[in-house]
C-alpha cells in the first residue's frame, strides 16, 4: 500500500510539471564569490574554494602548472570588497552596504515585473568608491514545490555589466549581453554563461573567447548538480559538482583560467578523496 501511494504522488508531481510547464528545479548559475589570494615559493593559494570531499584551499603551482586541494589549519581574514551582493528571488536577500543603497533601486529598475523582479547583483568597490559589477536579469523563477524561488539559467533575459557613483546616485551601463548571465567580472572584462558554455569577453566589445563547457549542466528532475564561481581581478575558478546520488560516481571538477580566457589548470576530485 505504501509503495502504491508514493507513485501515485511521483505520478501526480510528474503531470503537474507537464501541465504547469514548470520544473521541480533549475541550473543556478548565481553562486559568484570574489576570491582572495596569496601567492608564495611560485604558488598561488585560493582561500575559501572549498570540496564537498575534502580540502578548504586551492592552490595552483604556476611551474608545474597543476592544481592541488589542500587542507590548512590557518585562519586568514580578508575585508570583504563587496558593496552589493544578493538576488530578489524568494526566500534570498538582495541588499547593499551603507551608501550604496541608491544602487539596489536601479538596478531593480532593469526589470519591468516591478511587484516581483527577478534579478541577481554583484558589485565591487573600485579605488575610487564608484561601484562596478553586474545584474542579472530573469524572466521568471523556477519550482513549485519550495515557494516557486529558484532560479534558473534557462530563464536568463539578459545581463547588464555598470558603474555606479555613490555621491552623484547615478550608474552608466557599459555593456548589455543577451541571453548571458555573467558569473565573473573585473573593471575591463567579463566571464558568462551563455547557451551551456562560458565565454571571456572585453566589457563594451562584441568578440568573445570560448573556456568551456558546463560541466555541471542538469537535464533531470533533481538537479544533484551545481556550479560555484570564484573569481578577482585576474583569475576565475569553475567549481562543477556533478551529482548522481551516488558517492561511487559523485565528484567535484576544479578549472583555473584568467580572466582573459587562457586556461591554467584543472583538477578533478572524486568523492573518494583523503
Amino acid at each position: 500500500m505504501k509503495k502504491r501511494f508514493l507513485t501515485s504522488i511521483s505520478v501526480v508531481i510528474g503531470a503537474l510539471t507537464l501541465l504547469c510547464g514548470c520544473a521541480l528545479y533549475g541550473n543556478d548559475r548565481s553562486r559568484t564569490d570574489y576570491v582572495y589570494t596569496y601567492e608564495t615559493d611560485g604558488k598561488i593559494i585560493f582561500y575559501g574554494v572549498e570540496s564537498v570531499y575534502g580540502g578548504d584551499r586551492l592552490v595552483f603551482d604556476k611551474d608545474a602548472g597543476t592544481l592541488a586541494l589542500e587542507e590548512s589549519a590557518e585562519e586568514v581574514c580578508f575585508a570583504d570588497p563587496a558593496v552589493l551582493d544578493g538576488k530578489t528571488f524568494p526566500r534570498n536577500s538582495f541588499e547593499a552596504i551603507e551608501g550604496y543603497e541608491g544602487l539596489t533601486e536601479k538596478l531593480l529598475e532593469f526589470d519591468d515585473k516591478k511587484d516581483a523582479p527577478c534579478v541577481q547583483a554583484y558589485a565591487l568597490k573600485a579605488e575610487d568608491d564608484t561601484a562596478y559589477g553586474f545584474c542579472n536579469v530573469y524572466t521568471s523563477s523556477t519550482g513549485f514545490l519550495s515557494g516557486g524561488g529558484q532560479v534558473d539559467v534557462k530563464k536568463i533575459d539578459r545581463s547588464i555589466l555598470f558603474t555606479y557613483s555613490p555621491v552623484t546616485n547615478e550608474l552608466t551601463v557599459l555593456d548589455e549581453i543577451k541571453k548571458g548571465c555573467v558569473v565573473a567580472f573585473n573593471q575591463t572584462r567579463c566571464i558568462y554563461f551563455y547557451d551551456r558554455s562560458y565565454y571571456s569577453k572585453e566589457i563594451g566589445k562584441e568578440d568573445a573567447v570560448k573556456l568551456c563547457e558546463d560541466g555541471a549542466y542538469d537535464t533531470g528532475s533533481t538537479h544533484y548538480s551545481y556550479a560555484n564561481f570564484y573569481f578577482n581581478g585576474d583569475y576565475c575558478i569553475f567549481k562543477f559538482h556533478r551529482g548522481y546520488n551516488n558517492y561511487k560516481k559523485d565528484y567535484d571538477n576544479f578549472l583555473l583560467f584568467t580572466m582573459n580566457g587562457k586556461k591554467l589548470a584543472e583538477l578533478h576530485v572524486p568523492s573518494n578523496f583523503k
